[in-house]
């Protein structure tokens, strides 16, 4: 009994070992992937890299990129992997991501996924966004969609308007006073003055 138990004890000791070091950096626990997505992270030293999804797929990852930044775990930096997703092909909801390395988990996150109705890929999509007050309360950053990705790409971050609202009419002695202000395609927020003397 004690011959068997040892035994095995040394074998989970092997295999705890044996396995390589790594990361799945994306997607992150809870994260929503959306359009051609990048899975990515690092395997320390590994013949083979692949990204299990949902228990159904298995993927070929490509392997080796430099990464610097894993020289002091790994011992040298050729340890990147990346792999695109179009996550379109993937039903709205929760899915689950494995990383594995010469076949043993390094990790595995769950995520979640949202599609647009029109499509897997779409071609002829044009818009754009302003999120006020992101990432700091006196910025606005706009987004404008990307067909090669699938999804909105940030194309510029600028200051917020000094005075929030001066949309309305004022008036003096003498004169009356309009102003509104405007966004226009998302490019820049643009102000209507109108004046009249009385």
């Amino acid at each position: 009994m004690r011959t068997i138990t040892v035994l095995l004890l040394a074998l989970f000791a092997t295999a705890a070992f044996g396995a390589p070091k790594g990361a799945l950096e994306n997607p992150q626990p809870n994260d929503y992937a959306s359009g051609i997505y990048l899975f990515s992270g690092w395997v320390c030293e590994a013949e083979t890299v692949q990204i299990g999804l949902d228990g159904v797929q298995l993927l070929d990852v490509a392997y080796g990129s430099d990464r610097l930044d894993t020289h002091d775990v790994c011992g040298d930096s050729d340890n990147g992997f990346g792999l695109l997703v179009n996550m379109a092909n993937l039903a709205p909801g929760a899915h689950e991501a494995v990383l594995y390395a010469d076949g043993q988990i390094i990790a595995q996150h769950a995520f979640n996924t949202a599609a647009l109705s029109s499509g897997e890929f779409v071609n002829d999509l044009e818009g754009c966004a302003i999120s006020e007050g992101f990432p700091t309360s006196d910025k606005d950053t706009i987004v404008k969609w990307t067909t090669s990705m699938q999804g909105f790409q940030i194309i510029e971050e600028r200051d917020r308007p000094l005075v929030d609202n001066i949309n309305g009419y004022w008036s003096n002695p003498g004169w009356s006073i309009s102003i509104w202000t405007y966004n226009s395609d998302c490019g820049g927020e643009s102000i209507f003055v109108y004046a009249n003397s009385i």
